[in-house]
């Protein structure tokens, strides 16, 4: 602690204070010690003088009578005061009449009196009495030691408050502010200098704070300059580093440069200031003596205008790329040097003046390339112009042939089918006469085994034409892969068994039941696999091995057959080619394996063929088949005797030019009791229909006068003309077709050869027919009786509903999704029962079943 700090100072101080104030105290103590004597002597001799009267008065008449025991009792009561040391009475001679000591009390300190014992006047002894003030004297000892004690405590609390008020007020502000000038004397300025309270310190605290803020202020803006200063000086520095570097790396690219390439003044005169070794081989020139010139005196410039152009380019712009200038080559005036040149340049800063900076690239070459290269692309143009014109004619004439291909085809569907729907229809219809005897029914079947046959191979070669000119397309929907398997296995187990061969077909056990894909062309690409095995296989087996791999169902068709070499195995899948066994055969067109193909590709699979001559063959078609909910289900509803009772009579017109077509389709249907008349040409047509306002029309769309689709859309015009239902009845094999016959106003489209199932089952569903059919038909239809006994109750009543709304409708389509839902989440037998009910148009069954069910639980 140092000599000269405030808090040595106030040490002292109060030492000082307290040095003065103890002799003081030890003066006013001094001053109480006497007051306390004569406090003793005032506390002791009174009762002495008290004792000694009542002693010396009583005394006289007991040591007159000499009675000693009551001296006795008079001295043991004064003696039970502890301040009385002794007491001694003697007689008149000087004897001791009773003489008492208090053992407890030396008598150290004693005060005595002594008196005269006398009895009526007369003498009679001698008191003398002894009292001691040890007691008194310690008792005020003690008060006084109290006393100077609390006198010291009251003083050393009293030094101690002013220290610690002065330590507090004073002394640790001042340290604060001491070590605040101290951190802003070595620079620490974030911390603030404060003083809660409003005196004399806190006003020098506030100020040495204001103090710290200015000079942390300018310390900021010193170091803010500073930075900025250091910054300024670094990039400065860097700026400098980079010209110079930039300097340095221009003068090295600029003079290894294989560009031509100039510095120029950017001033009124574009002086020279530099060439690259690059521009003086260029243009066969003299550093020394270009340097200093300018364009417009070294003559270089082969076109002033040239010049000018490119320098107000680059004083506007600042750039210019690849401009198009003859240039002067060699010296001067020397007009047989010129060259081309693609000039590039930009304006360049450097310093307080502008440079200019040029290159120069000698495109002559590429000039006279140029200009050869238009005269040959003229000439190109010339031949391609006449390549063209022959590609024209060429392409016309190929359109040509193709059209005439297609009218061929087209005319050639039209003539053989046509007499083939008769063929095949008076086959039919004989067929439904019952009095026919068993050896005609054989000879009916051999002309419609043999019209079906002509018919496939007619099939054949226009699905073959179609595909050539890319008219097929693929029709995925829902099938029952079981279903469609089931059937083949029909198909072609009688023709294996009929040869006397082994046929078997094989299932993997995790094969899915219902599929998507295209029914009709994987059901025939699958029986022409398998008739070909029955076909080339004399003896032995023809196996259908079926398994599903990676999202693929593989169908493997193996025999025993001849086998096919290997030269042949590819050649089998183009059109028309047979191998010589096939030829050997006689059967055939040579085209079921081309269109399988064809069809195999269009479904997105693959077909492998794996063969040696002598130990049979094994082809192998893999389609991607994905798992699916079931098809619609549909059952067969047999041949049609006529049309149900209550059903008003239904007028028919048939319109052909062939009257064999024309027979055919009246016979059929006044059969089954329809009113039919007919007519040969789309006129006629019109007259009838205006006449007898048919309900329904077969219309035949090739017929001469006025074909099928100008009489339809006379007849849309006409009066009833939208009412009634037409439907085009043509030879045509090509299904884009339809979009022709239904533009013109046809509701449907049937081709010819017509089925008389297909026949009524289109008027029914187009007129929301109901037919009687014979025997086989009520097998596979449920008889009157078993509909009624049909349960619907436990089917949900918003399904009913939808189901009665349908029917009641002749919403065909909507019928059979509800059913199709019936069989997938409630009942399959019922969902067939109710399929053949919607296939037969038996619609008001399914509403009276429906009605009654909403009866009977009171949802009518």
């Amino acid at each position: 602690m140092r000599w000269t700090s405030l808090s040595l100072r106030q040490t002292l101080i109060i030492g000082a204070g307290l040095g003065i104030l103890l002799p003081a105290v030890a003066l006013a103590v001094l001053q109480i010690n006497a007051k306390l004597k004569n406090e003793v002597d005032l506390r002791v001799r009174a009762p002495m003088l008290q004792y000694a009267d009542v002693l010396s008065n009583a005394m006289g008449v007991t040591i007159w009578n000499v009675d000693q025991a009551v001296a006795e009792k008079l001295v043991d009561a004064v003696m039970r005061n502890p301040d009385v040391a002794s007491v001694v009475v003697t007689n008149e001679y000087g004897e001791i009449f009773i003489q008492k000591q208090n053992p407890t009390n030396p008598a150290a300190t004693l005060l005595r009196d002594e008196r005269e014992i006398a009895h009526n006047g007369a003498r009679a002894g001698h008191l003398v009495l002894a009292l001691s003030t040890e007691r008194i004297e310690r008792e005020l000892w003690i008060d006084l030691i109290k006393l100077a004690v609390a006198l010291i405590s009251q003083v050393a609390l009293s030094f101690a408050f002013i220290w610690l008020l002065f330590e507090l007020r004073l002394l640790r502000p001042l340290r604060a502010l001491q070590d605040s000038a101290l951190r802003l004397a070595s620079g620490e300025l974030d911390q603030a200098v404060r003083w809660q309270h409003q005196d004399e310190i806190g006003d020098l605290s506030q100020s040495l704070d204001t103090m710290r803020k200015n000079l942390s202020a300018r310390i900021s803006e010193r170091d803010q300059k500073n930075t900025d200063l250091q910054n300024e000086l670094s990039e400065r520095r860097r700026a400098e580093a980079a010209l110079r570097i930039s300097q340095a790396k221009f003068s090295g690219i600029f003079e290894a440069s294989p560009v031509a390439m100039t510095v120029s003044r950017m001033g009124g005169d574009f002086k020279l200031l530099d060439v690259n070794s690059a521009w003086i081989h260029l243009f066969n020139l003299e550093r020394d003596r270009m340097i200093g010139t300018s364009g417009a005196t070294n003559g270089m410039w082969d076109s002033q205008h040239d010049r000018i152009t490119v320098l107000d380019t680059l004083t506007q712009l600042g750039q210019i790329k690849n401009y198009s200038a003859w240039m002067r080559h060699g010296k001067a005036g020397d007009d047989h040097n010129k060259i081309l040149c693609a000039i590039s340049g930009r304006v360049v800063a450097l310093g307080d003046e502008p440079l200019l900076i040029l290159s120069y690239e000698d495109t002559t070459a590429k000039h006279q390339y140029a200009l050869e290269l238009a005269q040959h692309q003229d000439h190109l143009e010339a031949q391609v112009k006449e390549r063209t014109q022959d590609l024209h004619l060429v392409l016309n004439q190929a359109e040509a042939a193709n059209r005439a291909k297609s009218v061929f085809l087209a005319n050639m569907s039209h003539e053989l089918r046509t007499p083939l729907n008769a063929i095949l229809g008076f086959a039919q219809l004989l067929q439904r006469d019952n009095g026919l005897n068993e050896e005609g029914k054989k000879k009916l079947a051999t002309i419609n085994r043999a019209g079906q046959h002509l018919l496939a191979l007619i099939n054949d070669v226009l699905e073959i034409s179609r595909i050539e000119a890319g008219r097929i397309s693929i029709q995925r929907a829902p099938l029952d892969l079981t279903d469609l398997l089931g059937s083949i296995e029909e198909i072609i187990r009688g023709r294996a068994e009929a040869k006397g061969l082994v046929f078997s077909v094989e299932y993997a056990a995790d094969l899915p039941m219902f599929v998507e894909g295209d029914e009709h062309r994987l059901k025939q690409v699958l029986i022409n696999l398998l008739g070909n095995g029955v076909k080339y296989t004399d003896r032995g087996s023809v196996t259908l091995r079926v398994s599903k791999n990676n999202g693929e169902i593989n169908f493997e068709v193996c025999d025993t057959g001849a086998g096919i070499a290997a030269e042949d195995q590819e050649r089998i899948f183009q059109p028309f080619y047979q191998t010589d066994v096939g030829i050997a055969k006689g059967e055939g067109t040579g085209l079921g394996l081309a269109i399988s193909l064809e069809y195999t590709r269009l479904m997105g699979g693959r077909l492998t063929v794996d063969s040696q001559p002598g130990r049979g063959s094994v082809f192998v078609l893999s389609v991607s088949l994905q798992q699916t909910h079931a098809p619609i289900l549909k059952v067969a509803a047999g041949r049609v005797l006529g049309l149900e009772s209550g059903q008003d009579n239904i007028r028919v017109l048939v319109v052909d030019d062939k009257a064999d077509n024309r027979e055919l389709v009246r016979q059929l249907l006044e059969g089954a009791g329809f009113i039919v008349r007919t007519a040969d040409n789309g006129r006629q047509a019109i007259d009838i229909f205006q006449d007898w306002h048919p309900q329904f029309i077969w219309m035949d769309m090739r017929m001469p006068v006025m074909d099928g689709y100008d009489s339809t859309r006379t007849i849309r015009t006409l009066t009833g003309g939208d009412q009634v239902k037409i439907v085009a009845l043509t030879a045509s094999a090509f299904e884009e077709d339809r979009a022709a016959v239904l533009a013109a106003g046809c509701d449907d489209m049937e081709r010819k050869p017509l089925e008389v199932d297909r026949l009524f089952g289109m008027m029914g569903k187009l007129l929301g027919l109901r037919y009687r059919y014979n025997d086989e038909a009520q097998a596979a239809q449920p008889p009157a009786g078993e509909v009624a006994k049909v349960d619907l109750s436990i089917l949900p009543i918003a399904l009913l509903s939808e189901l009665r709304t349908a029917a009641e409708q002749l919403d065909l389509e909507a019928a059979r999704h509800i059913v199709e839902r019936i069989g997938q989440q409630f009942d399959k037998t019922l969902a067939i029962t109710l399929a053949s009910l919607i296939d037969g148009y038996r619609f008001d069954p399914i509403v009276a079943m429906c009605d009654a069910i909403a009866e009977r639980t009171g949802h009518a």
